[in-house]
């Protein structure tokens, strides 16, 4: 009959009410899940811990590469500081150059071969200094961070004379130079 220990065994209730009509689910549930599968999900023992040490080892590359990438960028950060500042002070020391051929009564005289130094307000020190080596910055003049040498030499030009402006500075990846010239000529 309906009320059979069979038949209760193969009916399950809905709401709480008796129906003989609703088969009962499949062993596991709905989803197929048993209670063995349940516990380990079907994978063999350690197999999770495995999964959690490559996880764990790709989070740790990661952060790695964000690291050595912020690195750089600070790196490139601060040379392109010091690149501009050295170009900026090459730049100034060319200009004093010229503030010097201006206001110099006597070109031939005042532009004499030799190397000169940069003073308070980036005048020209009148009076020569001792050269820098220009191949490994030494010897230079100091300005803040940066090592500087102005030089004047002959040009092909006879009216006139070539300056040069070095400045070195020194970072991490080791020593780098900007360099600039110009051709002075006596124009008045």
């Amino acid at each position: 009959s309906d009320r059979s220990p069979v038949r209760l065994r193969r009916a399950w209730t809905s709401g709480g009410i008796y129906n003989p009509k609703i088969p009962r689910p499949p062993a596991g549930g709905v989803l197929g899940m048993t209670r063995k599968n349940m516990t380990n999900h079907g994978y063999k023992k350690g197999q999770t811990l495995i999964e959690v040490a490559a996880v764990m080892g790709i989070a740790v590359i990661v952060v790695a590469a964000l690291v050595g990438l912020g690195l750089t960028a600070m790196r490139s950060s601060g040379y392109a500081k010091s690149r501009a500042l050295s170009t900026e002070l090459a730049n100034e020391a060319i200009e004093a150059m010229r503030i010097k051929r201006d206001s110099s009564t006597d070109f031939g005289g005042d532009f004499t071969n030799g190397c000169y130094a940069l003073g308070s307000g980036h005048r020209i020190v009148s009076g020569m200094v001792v050269c820098g080596n220009v191949l490994d910055c030494s010897n230079f003049q100091t300005y803040e961070s940066l090592k500087y040498n102005i030089s004047v030499s002959d040009s092909t030009n006879p009216s006139g004379k070539k300056v040069t402006a070095t400045v070195c500075f020194t970072d991490s990846a080791g020593v780098h130079k900007t360099v600039v010239s110009t051709l002075l000529t006596e124009w008045q």
